[in-house]
């Protein structure tokens, strides 16, 4: 289960998964970077693709979960299951140029759904993140329109073609300990007769 660095994380890994693509497409300039909604407002002039967290919500399938257990027997309140909402965005100096770095993240997040734990903590450097056996998935999230024009304009930026995606599930771990009851060693009934 994931540490309070996971969020972090997971955009950061984003970020290294494009990169990637873009220098196996011979495109190793073009900047990529986690953007804030300041950022999006002030704009990129130049080829520049970001990645934009503009929404953390709870995975409400997985929210009922067990408490967790260590090897050492400690049990935890359960993990904080999350769901992140990135927007995959292309700038450039003209139109085609945008579409064309658009559709070349695209492919790239499309090639590599799954993103495991090896990747997501070698984003960072820190590799004690996300466990061996986890990995997150990105998924295409259409939005609506409306929805869509609500992310920019909250940034108060010119829309831009972008992408909507959320990535699932990050386990966010809890660090408070869990008090077990002890077990019940023998039953017993009372009878009272009146």
């Amino acid at each position: 289960m994931a540490n309070q660095n996971a969020i972090a994380v997971v955009g950061e890994a984003i970020v290294a998964l494009l990169r990637a693509s873009l220098d196996a497409a011979d495109l190793s300039g073009v900047p990529v970077q986690q953007a804030s909604a300041a950022d999006l407002t002030r704009g990129f002039s130049s080829r520049t693709i970001t990645v934009h967290l503009y929404r953390v919500g709870i995975h409400s399938v997985t929210r009922n979960r067990a408490p967790r257990t260590e090897a050492s027997g400690r049990t935890f309140r359960p993990s904080m299951p999350l769901e992140l909402s990135f927007l995959i965005t292309a700038w450039g100096a003209d139109v085609p140029e945008q579409q064309r770095l658009l559709g070349l993240a695209l492919r790239s997040l499309h090639d590599q759904a799954r993103i495991p734990a090896a990747a997501l903590n070698a984003a960072t450097g820190d590799h004690d993140v996300f466990g061996t056996n986890e990995e997150v998935e990105l998924i295409p999230s259409p939005v609506s329109q409306t929805e869509m024009v609500a992310i920019w304009e909250a940034a108060k930026a010119n829309m831009q073609p972008s992408m909507p995606y959320v990535v699932r599930v990050i386990y966010l771990d809890s660090l408070v300990v869990q008090e077990q009851a002890p077990p019940v060693v023998t039953r017993g009934v009372d009878v009272v007769q009146r």
